[in-house]
């Protein structure tokens, strides 16, 4: 990825890194963060809520935590 050009067909593969649904231009899109080392490169898939095979979630999260400032 840390050769990707911008408007160059390329093929990737690594790590999916984040996965977030959210309209752009009233339409919903899937936005899939993919990561190898060396670089990242978004997709993005309008007018998708998912995708067969990839599913959120997997990790452990703390909802608004309790913290100090020192």
């Amino acid at each position: 990825m840390g050769n990707a050009r911008a408007r160059v067909r390329g093929r990737f593969e690594g790590q999916i890194r984040r996965i977030r649904i959210q309209p752009q231009a009233a339409v919903p899109t899937l936005e899939i963060v993919l990561e190898d080392g060396t670089g990242r490169v978004s997709a993005l898939f309008m007018g998708r809520r998912g995708i067969a095979g990839v599913e959120c979630g997997g990790r452990l999260a703390i909802y608004n935590p309790v913290y100090d400032l020192l």
